[in-house]
């Protein structure tokens, strides 16, 4: 391996470990909160733990930084919404085909 890039992972393996130390009880009260949230939701429990290694190229500087915390999503799934096409109110639709005898 280049010695530049091990030196570079050494310091990170390093600086995980003592982040993950310097971080354990609030990363434990996020892993509760993950299990609990779980179990309200009748999700499988989930607890994101990120570590990145930054590298500033020009400025010969190496950022490592630890983040944590419960993933959260609000999500919809629709049609692409087409600007040409006229929208129909739901019951105007319903009550046409029903008038017409057509699906």
């Amino acid at each position: 391996m280049n010695k530049k890039l091990e030196a570079i992972a050494a310091v990170a393996a390093e600086d995980m470990k003592q982040f993950v130390a310097a971080k354990e009880q609030d990363i434990l009260e996020a892993w509760t909160a993950a299990e609990e949230e779980a179990k309200l939701e009748e999700n499988k429990p989930k607890l994101r733990l990120g570590f990145s290694i930054t590298l500033d190229l020009e400025g010969g500087h190496q950022e490592n930084a630890l983040s944590f915390g419960i993933r959260r999503r609000v999500s919809r799934v629709m049609e692409i919404p087409d600007p040409n096409q006229i929208e129909m109110p739901l019951e105007a639709s319903a009550n046409s085909r029903r008038k017409t005898g057509k699906k």
